[in-house]
């Protein structure tokens, strides 16, 4: 079985494209990416039963994600990073989690523009290990859906062991 280094020195290189590079091997301590698979959910580094033995080991749960498009001219890619507050291992075959609410950003890709959009609306998404990744922005008063949005995205699953 292989396990994966990922200390914080490698988080912040392996976040420069943290779909786009291997897992390092790992000596059993921190944050270590123990399985990524690509936008259609098929396996690209790693082993999805090491990141369902580590989750019912009670291992605490980050999850990478990001696209790159292209944009008038420029090519441009978003990552996040997250740990979910409500992990679900499914027909002992894969692994969904849904991440905490927050508010939504005027813009993600512009540096300037990192600023709260709309106080009014949050965001919320739940990711698969099949790729899927549906977000959902809703009123925060009301409940009221003002976006479903159901996207696809290549992942990082991340350990942390101990």
């Amino acid at each position: 079985m292989k396990v994966f280094l990922f200390s914080t020195a490698l988080f912040i290189l392996f976040a420069g494209d943290c779909i786009g590079q291997k897992p390092v091997p790992k000596n059993n301590q921190g944050w270590t990416a123990v399985y990524a698979n690509d936008e259609n959910g098929v396996a690209s580094s790693g082993s999805l039963q090491s990141l369902i033995e580590g989750l019912r080991k009670g291992y605490s749960l980050k999850i990478g994600w990001s696209w790159t498009r292209r944009i008038g001219d420029s090519t441009v890619t978003l990552e996040h990073f997250a740990e979910p507050i409500f992990i679900s291992i499914i027909q002992e075959k894969n692994v969904s989690a849904i991440i905490d609410p927050h508010p939504l950003l005027k813009n993600y890709i512009n540096i300037d523009q990192q600023v709260f959009d709309n106080p009014a609306n949050i965001w919320q998404c739940v990711l698969t290990t099949t790729g899927s990744f549906n977000a959902m922005v809703y009123n925060r008063t009301s409940g009221e859906v003002v976006r479903n949005w159901p996207q696809k995205h290549k992942m990082v699953w991340y350990l942390e062991y101990p």
